[in-house]
This record gives structure tokens, C-alpha cells and sequence, in this order.
């Protein structure tokens, strides 16, 4: 897996997030395993764009469930507020605060892991 793509839109301030790809922690969000930020973000309630990041190439299991979150970056954006472009009901992973990972049901933010068989 080489990119991760997510629909996150800006609702305010410095636009810049980080999105990871995590391992699975029996049905919450585990470890984290490859991530990149961005910049270009589009404005909250735009149609069919998404933010995409390159990682590094990470082999992952057919199979077996994985997350991809998205973070903000607190040095260089402590003022981003953004939120999912949901697709539809599911589990979503949350952290506030940095505390705990938790999962809640909701409408499932949009979201892709894309790569190539080796």
C-alpha cells in the first residue's frame, strides 16, 4: 500500500492534517503503521474531492481489518477544524484529546487505502 485517500473538508483555519494507516487492536485502532500529511484540503461540503497522501510502501494481509485515521498536526495547524464527508453507517475510531482510542457507530467517513499486488 503506497496511498491513503480520505474525504476530510475544512471548516476552519490552517489547513494541514496527517493520515496514517494503523493496525487493528481487536476492533479499535492499534498501532500505527505508515502516514503523511497534506495541505490541500478542501472546503467542508465540496463534492468528490479528496485529500490524499503518499506513505511508504506498506505490506499489509488480505483479510485482515486495518484503520486509517486522520490527525491534526498541532505545531504547524493548531487551529484546523475539519470534519469526515460521511458514506455510511458503520464504526468510526475517535481520540480526543489525545486520551484513548474509542469506537462509536455513525455515518462512516469516506475513505481508501490503494496500492498493488506485489
Amino acid at each position: 500500500m503506497s496511498e491513503l485517500e480520505v474525504a476530510v473538508g475544512l471548516i476552519s483555519g490552517t489547513p494541514k492534517v496527517v493520515v496514517g494507516l494503523y493496525s487493528d487492536n481487536a476492533g479499535t485502532v492499534g498501532t500505527l503503521l505508515a502516514s503523511g500529511a497534506s495541505t490541500h484540503i478542501p472546503a467542508y461540503g465540496a463534492c468528490c474531492t479528496l485529500v490524499t497522501v503518499h506513505i511508504t510502501s506498506t505490506a499489509v494481509t488480505a483479510g485482515t481489518q486495518y484503520w486509517i485515521g486522520v490527525t491534526t498536526d498541532d505545531t504547524k495547524a493548531p487551529d484546523f477544524t475539519g470534519v469526515f464527508q460521511s458514506s455510511n453507517d458503520a464504526n468510526t475510531g475517535g481520540n480526543e484529546a489525545a486520551g484513548s482510542w474509542f469506537t462509536f457507530s455513525n455515518n462512516w467517513p469516506a475513505a481508501a487505502a490503494l496500492g498493488t499486488v506485489p
